[in-house]
């Protein structure tokens, strides 16, 4: 199946200069994954598919304490974290928006 978990906020200092990190910013993460769930369509229990609740939490607290200059490297390190903590996802595409405009934002992914 595939799932989509969408606009999570992420609160984290990046930016290319000393002055943008100085405070904390809030980044939007969507995640696409495609996992097996054979086993869960028949069982409906959680611990036979991939927890999104956990994903979810794993990507909020991501950013916290860490400091990042390019979203590049943001996108990279969460991608690893991720793949980590929940080897099922698979095809996992990551998308993260960046609002450092007065309006709009920036999308990096991969």
């Amino acid at each position: 199946m595939h799932f989509t978990l969408a606009d999570v906020p992420v609160r984290t200092q990046i930016g290319t200069t000393a002055a943008e990190r100085a405070a904390p910013q809030e980044l939007h993460v969507t995640l696409r994954w495609e996992t097996d769930t054979s086993v869960a369509q028949t069982s409906d229990e959680i611990g036979d598919t991939v927890d999104y609740f956990a994903v979810r939490q794993t990507v909020e607290a991501f950013g916290s304490g860490q400091e990042f200059q390019l979203v590049e490297h943001f996108l990279a390190r969460l991608r690893a974290e991720i793949c980590h903590e929940f080897p099922a996802l698979k095809k996992l595409r990551i998308e993260v928006k960046k609002f450092p405009f007065t309006s709009g934002w920036v999308a990096v992914s991969d």
